[in-house]
């Protein structure tokens, strides 16, 4: 038997309306018309030659960079090597003004890393008309791109069974009205690789260049836990409680990298020294140095 085009896609869902976006879904036709579909064109029926040529099944897909106020009407159709099928058209939709996106809490702006998993947190809108009914997330790792829509609570979500060392960027945004039709802005999450804490550096040194500064030396921990070490952390510790350069405290602990020291200095993941300056002369300093990943900090190796 010979191949014909496959027939009309299914339509699922009237247009999803964002600021300048829609969000177009359907599933595959009833027909093939014998042979496997090898794309989906989603195309302005008033445009034609704005097209968006999917070659694999991509439902939801989200157009974006249209104009506010301005009514669509968008047609789907699907290709086999027969050719092109017939079009599936949309009801007509117009993108709004923009929805406020969902509130990334303080210092959850950066998600929460551990081995294969990361953990998200956000809070509603603010100044919203209407009921958030549900949360798109969109993940992405290189060409990889999934999305996923939960409910409106919990205000959270954990990805699971993710890949080590690979970064993944994430983005949300709120469903909201009664009837679920209008989406509102993105807001990205800072990208992050999961995996597990790295294990303390190997060795630390000191060699003091002048009799007021000090040159910390320090190799990398043999165990990144799976993620690139993104900087290190590295704390100076005074024999002189009132030191003004370490703001000592009884408290301070030379196991806890994060740890407030006001001589504390920062260096990038490829770095093995840094030099300190603006020592008291005749103070007794030790340095503690800790390697640092997305999922956190590793122990401090101090030094003798």
């Amino acid at each position: 038997m010979s191949e014909t085009a496959p027939g009309a896609p299914n339509i699922t869902a009237d247009p999803t309306i964002g600021a300048t976006t829609l969000i177009f879904a359907w599933t595959a036709p009833d027909s093939d018309g014998g042979s496997e579909i090898t794309s989906y064109t989603l195309s302005d029926v008033n445009t034609p030659e704005t097209q968006f040529i999917l070659q694999l099944y991509h439902s939801p897909y989200t157009v974006t960079g249209l104009t506010n106020g301005t009514a669509y009407t968008f047609q789907i159709l699907a290709t086999n090597i027969a050719g092109d099928g017939d079009a599936a058209i949309y009801n007509q939709a117009v993108p709004v003004d923009s929805i406020p996106p969902p509130q990334l809490i303080g210092g959850y702006i950066r998600p929460i890393v551990s081995d294969s998993t990361i953990q998200i947190y956000w809070s509603e809108p603010l100044n919203l008309n209407e009921p958030v009914v549900a949360y798109i997330l969109y993940i992405y790792s290189g060409d990889i791109n999934n999305s996923l829509e939960i409910p409106s609570t919990p205000l959270n979500y954990t990805f699971t069974d993710l890949s080590n060392g690979t970064d993944y960027s994430i983005k949300i945004a709120a469903r909201i009205g009664t009837k679920g039709d209008q989406i509102g802005s993105f807001v990205f999450y800072r990208t992050v690789q999961p995996g597990n804490k790295p294990s303390i550096p190997t060795s630390i040194s000191v060699t003091n260049p002048t009799s007021t500064s000090a040159l910390v030396t320090w190799s990398a921990p043999s165990d990144n836990g799976g993620a690139t070490i993104k900087w290190y952390v590295i704390t100076p510790y005074s024999s002189d409680p009132a030191d003004p350069f370490t703001a000592y405290n009884s408290s301070a602990s030379a196991v806890d990298a994060s740890y407030g020291h006001y001589g504390k200095k920062s260096a990038n993941g490829t770095d093995t020294s840094i030099l300190f300056t603006g020592l008291t002369e005749g103070n007794t300093y030790t340095f503690g140095v800790s390697a640092v990943n997305d999922p956190g900090y590793s122990p401090v190796l101090v030094s003798t």
